[in-house]
């Protein structure tokens, strides 16, 4: 009896190759849905985050007299603090293994004025930007480690005196001065009315639009959108940013073409 042995044919090369290719085509189709897929969860964590934040803004609200906080915009230069003098006690220098030292001066910051009420540290980390809090051994708040969000405060005309000077740093009030030049300068009538356009010491009553004003928001006009934030703020591209709003609620914000000099300049009051 005669037994007959099936021949195995092996892939040539060509198939091989083909079959890579295909492999290959659909990767490129589905890893940016997967990316977007991820930034998605991302962005929905960022803005829960700012739910919370938000509550606990107006607890201190209520707590003092319907007024906003007094905070810094942010903590990433030892200039944003050298007018203030009460507060945190905070460290430099930044970076990795910095944070050695303490500053003589004292100064607020968001991340510290909003922690009693919500009792969480992790809330002011956003996961796109990926900007956490971070002391050192003494107990300090690390320069460029107090989160990742900036609070809608800065100095200037009419300022409460308890508010800290701008001398560098803070991109906002580096706007409302015209720092930046002309193409990121707010108008006139916000520059020299700066009490209606900072939230810090601010009341409640003084805000005509709580729902529509931002109070805190996401360090990035960009990320979220997986573009560049230099692009946003020249309006070449949309963008887009986590709010928290002054009435407190939190969504998402868009920046359309060329809209990102009147969402930052939008005073308070008008």
């Amino acid at each position: 009896m005669k037994h007959f042995r099936r021949s195995q044919r092996a892939f040539t090369l060509i198939e091989l190759l083909v079959v890579i290719a295909i492999i290959a085509i659909l990767a490129a189709i589905l890893m940016p849905v997967f990316a977007r897929a991820r930034e998605k969860a991302r962005l929905a964590s960022c803005i829960s985050n700012m739910k919370q934040m938000g509550m606990g803004a107006m607890m201190y609200v209520q707590d003092y007299d319907e007024l906003y906080p007094v905070s810094l915009q942010e903590f990433d230069s030892p200039g944003n603090v050298s007018h203030a003098g009460w507060g945190d006690t905070l460290g430099v220098p930044g970076g990795a293994t910095g944070c050695t030292s303490r500053l003589a001066v004292r100064a607020p910051v968001f991340v510290s004025i909003v922690r009693p009420y919500t009792k969480n540290d992790q809330i002011f980390h956003c996961p796109t930007i990926n900007e956490p809090v971070r002391y050192n051994a003494n107990g300090d708040l690390c320069e460029d480690f107090d989160g990742s969000y900036g609070y809608r405060c800065y100095d200037g005309f009419g300022r409460p005196g308890n508010v800290p000077v701008f001398t560098g740093g803070a991109e906002l009030a580096g706007i409302i001065y015209g720092l930046f030049g002309p193409q990121f300068t707010c108008p006139q009538g916000v520059q020299t009315s700066s009490r209606g356009w900072s939230a810090c010491g601010a009341s409640q009553a003084s805000v005509t639009k709580p729902a529509e004003d931002f109070l805190v928001f996401c360090n990035s006009w960009g990320a979220h959108y997986g573009v560049r934030d230099a692009d946003v703020t020249a309006g070449r591209t949309v963008g887009g940013t986590p709010v928290v709003y002054m009435d407190g609620h939190a969504k998402f914000q868009p920046i359309d073409i060329g809209g990102f000099m009147k969402f930052i300049c939008n005073p308070l009051n008008d």
